[in-house]
């Protein structure tokens, strides 16, 4: 579809909005600020055609006589005469049974009335212009229509019924807020007049970084996988990780006794009580890399740990003293990262008692891939996990894909403005880098956009929505 000043938003437009095929209902849509006129002229063949309220929506039940035989078909009219509706101007629907041949004859009584075929995505298009809904919403209609599963419904619907936009609203409310006081400080410097409390100020800034780190991870998140839940085995070379790698997926990794056979990585699918899981088994952590396949491996792993739902660092229980300090070492590394890690004892049947101490990080008691000890437990802890780390901030992929370079432009933005705040820089450098995270924060939401950007979204759809 191409956003032109030929197509306005003003014309009377209609297209099928259900399904095509033999249906108990089909729903032909029409929007437009003549659609009251149009309605009226469309039941002009009734002898007493019905009132239609210009103020009130309105349900009306018809007979309708259409084709050259002039039969009766039952029909029923839903109008939206004023801007509360779903496009935001006057709207209706015709609902009848759904068979090509007669929705077909409506649609072309419609077009002959000075209607025009809708065009994919139209009508989500002028719900966005007309202010009822954001960008960001108008691309969970489109996860509505394509989802494939009840995960990817529940996410659409979440981002559909407002999701992270009434956040970002605010978000950028109150940064437009702090603008004018800082802008309207600006005017009276000489008078060295202060509008705004620099300390709550930088407490504000602080947290909405902390919001839009956040954000920036969902999206992150949301643009690998849509669907599955991605869980990278980590650890030091020969932890174990293959061997569990196996036991968990059937898969076929290499299991040695030779540290550091893994040298790429291995991806395992499983269902668990209808979750879908990627065990993606990486190249044991190495401190000093010589060889080019290595470096490779390690490049790879990295990878993974950043696009990773869960890192499971497997920890055997056979590790020596110098072992366990490089392991714990390691670990805390994914920590202080803000990587999703947790703990795994591996190897359990070697000892009797656990090698690590109580930490909150622990996944479960540990395991034994090769016996299959605790491996029950293991996947309630899982899954368990994965529950609980569901992030808040639910976007779509399609909606992830869009948003993120804005998002990391608008985080970086506001982080100059922090550190232009903790140094007592001028307020008019200040302003400059809020003004720029405002406008990165309004290209995801959609306040500030461009043709190009509305095509890239909205051809997308099917006809009808």
């Amino acid at each position: 579809m191409q956003i032109s000043s030929a197509n306005s938003p003003d014309e009377m437009i209609a297209a099928l909005a259900s399904a095509t095929g033999p249906a108990a209902r089909g729903i032909i849509r029409i929007s437009g600020v003549e659609t009251l006129s149009l309605l009226h002229s469309f039941l002009s063949v009734l002898g007493s055609p019905p009132e239609i309220d210009a103020v009130s929506a309105r349900q009306i039940e018809i007979d309708y006589p259409i084709g050259k035989s002039r039969s009766l078909l039952p029909m029923q009219i839903l109008v939206w005469p004023t801007s509360r509706s779903y496009t935001g101007q006057p709207a209706a629907e015709i609902h009848t049974l759904s068979s090509a041949p007669l929705l077909e004859a409506i649609l072309e009584q419609l077009y002959q009335l000075g209607a025009r075929p809708a065009q994919p995505g139209e009508f989500t298009l002028r719900s966005f212009l007309s202010g009822r809904i954001t960008l960001v919403q108008a691309e969970a209609v489109l996860g509505v229509i394509d989802a494939r599963s009840d995960t990817d419904l529940d996410q659409a619907l979440t981002q559909l019924a407002g999701g992270i936009s009434p956040l970002m609203r605010k978000m950028r409310d109150q940064l437009l807020d702090d603008l004018a006081d800082l802008e309207a400080g600006l005017d009276f410097v000489e008078e060295d007049i202060e509008f705004i409390d620099r300390l709550e100020f930088q407490g504000r800034v602080q947290e909405l970084l902390a919001e839009l780190d956040r954000l920036c991870a969902a999206a992150r998140e949301r643009m690998i996988n849509t669907t599955q839940r991605r869980i990278v085995l980590a650890g030091l070379p020969n932890a174990g990780k293959s061997t569990l790698f196996n036991a968990l997926t059937s898969g076929d990794a290499i299991v040695s006794e030779i540290e550091g056979t893994t040298t790429d990585y291995l991806i395992g699918c499983v269902n668990w009580e209808g979750t879908e899981i990627a065990f993606h088994d990486t190249a044991g952590w190495e401190q000093t890399v010589s060889r080019e396949i290595e470096q490779s491996a390690q490049s790879f792993r990295k990878e993974e740990y950043d696009n990773a739902d869960l890192i499971i660092w497997c920890s055997p229980t056979d590790l020596t003293d110098s072992e366990i300090t490089q392991d714990r070492q390691n670990f805390q590394q994914l920590l202080d990262q803000g990587l999703p890690a947790v703990l795994l004892e591996t190897k359990i049947d070697l000892l009797q008692e656990s090698t690590q101490p109580q930490s909150d990080f622990l996944l479960c008691k540990g395991v034994s891939a090769d016996s299959g000890e605790g491996l029950q437990g293991f996947r309630k802890a899982v899954l368990s996990r994965l529950n609980l780390s569901d992030n808040q901030y639910e976007i779509l992929g399609s909606t992830a894909s869009r948003c993120k370079d804005s998002l990391l432009r608008a985080r970086s933005h506001l982080q100059s403005s922090f550190d232009l705040l903790q140094a007592c820089s001028g307020d008019e450098l200040i302003a400059e880098e809020l003004r720029c995270t405002l406008h990165e924060l309004g290209l995801v939401l959609g306040q500030v956009y461009t043709d190009d950007l509305l095509d890239r979204v909205f051809s997308k759809f099917c006809i009808g929505k």
